[in-house]
């Protein structure tokens, strides 16, 4: 039987968790945002969906002690006259923000909440969607496996020891390929922990990442030796609020998790959202995101943050499916149509879309984590292994390519693995210290007509109708052009002409950059830190040997910043310190 998952989870925020709507608000100027807000709280939500309610997420700004976020919650619902209750599973203290359900005027609650100091930002708790889509024959094959080659990866590495955590729907841990092989999360849908699938979703994506492989039954998972860590955070219709995600996001990390799949997408952004895929990366986890299911030119979130790899989907034919999204931030492309997996139940069946194609790269991730290889190793591993297709080089259609299972543990087995972590600590910052502005200047040349000569309108020859008309002609050669303007009048065309010479001048942008510099209180020292200003990530930094420390572009105002750290023991740690720059 399954056994339940323990260790590693978190203590719930003690806070009146609210229930978004989420429209992305700043602390900054709050009041600019008010129109957008409005307009994010009237959207309605997903049609067909069990969710409902009027559900904000307030992220507070650091520094802001737990009494200080419930007093912040209470005043600003006494002052909007709404009536602000607990909305289902408490946001992890982590992330520093708190969900909570309005009865009233969610628009004044928002207002208020964003006009003061304490609240870093207020946005519409967004809805994600899973990413699949219905096909119709059931194939006869696996043909995904042979497409990777994962039978010949497996004679290096069948992921044993690893841990894949499924963010989705739940999974069925009774079906025959999947029972003993799933440890059982939170379900953040029904506030329990039966993460049972209601859905059918899950079970596939799991099914697809580690089914049991050589048991005469069924078929092969890409990583037959991993476990799944099952997670349910997508209601009985595919949909769940971005705060079930996050906070599902963040036992995964803490539960130790070395790969986290995410089959999941929503079309709005969210910090909330960013903030726990950050968190998940720095705790060591590799986070695999469907790219998205609509044909689109850019990518669904969360895949679209850099702490996902965004994933595509490929047909049995080879080709980029027409459903999947293209765009900057695409990582890899896998097979994802016609992917036969476990369904409810005891049997199996196929289903196409993004969704399918993450699991298979998830699979191929956790037998690089089997092999010893980091985060950043896996994830630089994917990219150099992959097999090139489209254009040379990197495209937004393919990503770096299709991935290579086989290629990948080879090349994972002559790299240096990484260190056990060390005995667990709490790690600890010493410093958090903004360095002096520095300038970079970029010059490029631009072209543009410039005006050299102009006529005044005279009399040319006489009219060859009558009426009052215009026209225009244009000549140009090389760098010159000429414009002639005619018109009618009083029985006669008049002309004016106009002449324009092709200038290149150059345009010189200045940019002010500050760095963020961390010190370390730790006797372990500090493995890695993240950076957020004003509640968004700007950027990490993983090379602790000259010194931890993020260059941020300073845009003019005076910012919030928090800092993430992560010792070699893979503790991680919120810097409270409430510091604030001024560019």
């Amino acid at each position: 039987m399954s056994r339940p998952h323990g260790p590693g989870r978190l203590a719930p925020l003690k806070l009146a968790a609210i229930a978004p709507i989420a429209v992305t608000v700043t602390t900054c100027r709050p009041r600019t945002w008010t129109a957008l807000l409005l307009a994010g709280i009237a959207a309605a939500l997903l049609p067909g969906s069990a969710l409902a309610g009027e559900r904000l997420v307030v992220g507070f700004a650091p520094g802001v002690s737990e009494a200080g976020q419930v007093e912040a919650l209470a005043r600003a619902g006494q002052r909007s006259r709404s009536r602000v209750r607990r909305a289902g599973t408490p946001l992890p203290s982590v992330l520093a923000a708190a969900t909570v359900e309005v009865s009233g005027d969610a628009g004044a609650l928002a207002r208020e909440l964003a006009s003061r100091d304490d609240i870093a930002f207020v946005e519409r708790d967004h809805v994600a969607r899973v990413t699949w889509t219905p096909n119709d024959p059931r194939l006869s094959q696996q043909w995904a496996l042979g497409a990777i080659r994962a039978q010949q990866a497996w004679g290096t590495s069948v992921a044993d020891g690893t841990t894949i955590a499924v963010i989705d729907t739940g999974v069925d841990y009774t079906h025959p390929d999947l029972i003993d092989k799933v440890d059982l999360g939170r379900d953040y849908v029904d506030g329990n922990n039966d993460p049972r699938d209601e859905n059918g979703h899950g079970t596939h994506v799991a099914g697809t990442a580690a089914a049991a492989t050589d048991n005469g039954i069924g078929i092969a998972g890409v990583a037959p030796g991993a476990r799944i860590l099952a997670i349910r955070a997508l209601d009985a219709n595919g949909s769940g609020y971005y705060s079930w995600i996050a906070s599902a996001i963040i036992e995964a990390a803490d539960a130790r998790a070395e790969v986290i799949n995410l089959s999941l997408g929503g079309s709005q952004d969210s910090r909330l959202l960013e903030r726990a895929v950050h968190y998940a990366q720095l705790r060591g986890s590799v986070l695999t995101c469907a790219a998205g299911n609509e044909g689109a030119s850019n990518l669904g979130y969360p895949a679209r943050y850099g702490a996902c790899l965004a994933i595509g989907a490929t047909t049995q034919q080879g080709q980029v499916a027409g459903f999947s999204n293209r765009g900057p931030g695409l990582f890899l492309t896998a097979p994802g149509a016609g992917i036969l997996a476990t369904v409810p139940g005891t049997g199996y069946g196929t289903m196409s879309g993004t969704s399918m194609a993450a699991p298979v790269v998830a699979g191929v991730a956790a037998l690089l984590r089997a092999q010893g290889l980091d985060g950043r190793q896996v994830e630089a591993t994917l990219r150099r292994t992959a097999r090139d297709r489209g254009p040379a080089g990197y495209d937004t259609t393919w990503g770096h390519g299709m991935v290579d299972a086989h290629a990948a543990v080879q090349a994972a087995a002559i790299m240096p693995t990484v260190d056990p972590p060390a005995p667990a600590a709490a790690p600890s910052i010493a410093s958090v210290t903004a360095g002096p502005l520095a300038y970079t200047t970029a010059s490029r040349r631009v072209q543009r007509w410039q005006r050299v000569r102009a006529s005044r309108w005279q009399r040319i020859r006489r009219a060859p109708m009558y009426g009052s008309y215009r026209w225009t002609q244009t000549r140009q050669r090389g760098a010159r052009r000429e414009v002639r303007h005619y018109r009618t009048a009083r029985g006669f065309v008049w002309e004016r002409r106009v002449r324009f010479q092709r200038v290149q001048r150059v345009q010189r942008t200045r940019t002010a950059w500050r760095d963020i510099r961390i010190g370390a209180g730790s006797p372990l020292g500090l493995r890695a830190a993240g950076v957020l200003v004003d509640g968004r990530w700007v950027g990490s930094d993983w090379t602790p040997a000259d010194g931890l420390s993020v260059r941020w572009r300073c845009t003019p105002g005076t910012r919030d910043v928090e800092v993430f750290v992560v010792d070699a023991a893979g503790s991680v740690r919120r810097h409270r310190g409430g510091m604030r720059i001024t560019c």
